[in-house]
């Protein structure tokens, strides 16, 4: 467990260098660019993102209005690409890495275990279909990893694309606000206490997709049986 943690300390702080680096290079476009691969695959975190740029509005090297808008344009952007690939192939590509991961080695399995399957593609199809189903889409969009299981059933089903953009946005906005707030409540400490306040936010939210998970799952199952009663 101490290496696994100790590991995480520095993956985490070579990220937080490697964003700093990024931010501080190239500005705004490094915002954009970093949260459009976010809003796409999930991938460079963002907190980190987030909480870095805050620390530089901060110092008065950014503007909390310009990383706000590229940060939740990059991302909003990313997830529409998302929403194209559900609309024109569906999500079986997705299903098939799932599987691949699942029998290359230990630790992929582990990661694949996280990854959705064909009962909860078909769960979010249904939910989706109802007139309520773009709130799913903001609340998900605050849950970095599961943003794609949304995403592509919606491109899937059609969704009205400005009624995904505009769930999207609020979900996108609502998450920056908060962390580019944190960022900038810690200002030169973020360095310091950024990675410990991020890593128990993380824990709750982890916490919460497990929570979220389990309730999917059991409706899963109550319409399982109600199907096979019926």
């Amino acid at each position: 467990m101490f290496f696994c943690f100790s590991g995480g300390m520095i993956h985490w702080l070579h990220m937080e260098q490697i964003t700093a680096n990024l931010i501080e290079l190239y500005g705004l476009v490094a915002i954009f660019g970093l949260m459009f691969i976010n809003g796409l695959a999930s991938a460079f975190p963002s907190e980190i993102v987030y909480g870095v740029s805050g620390a530089l509005v901060y110092a008065h090297r950014l503007s909390f209005v310009g990383v706000l808008t590229a940060g939740v344009a990059g991302n909003v952007i990313g997830t529409t690409v998302l929403y194209y690939i559900g609309r024109t192939i569906g999500y079986r590509w997705l299903l098939d890495g799932k599987n691949f991961l699942a029998h290359y080695s230990k630790l992929t399995r582990l990661f694949a275990h996280w990854l959705p399957g064909e009962d909860f593609f078909q769960y979010f199809i249904d939910v989706l279909k109802r007139k309520d189903g773009y709130i799913l889409i903001g609340f998900l969009r605050c849950l970095t990893p599961v943003r794609c299981v949304v995403s592509l059933p919606a491109g899937m089903l059609k969704m009205p694309l400005g009624r995904f953009i505009a769930a999207s946005t609020i979900g996108c906005m609502v998450w920056a606000i908060g962390w580019v707030g944190l960022g900038y409540f810690l200002g030169e400490s973020w360095h310091t206490w950024g990675k410990t306040i991020t890593l128990v936010l993380l824990a709750f939210l982890i916490m919460l997709i497990i929570i979220v998970k389990h309730k999917i799952k059991k409706d899963i199952e109550r319409r399982g049986r109600l199907l096979t009663v019926s």
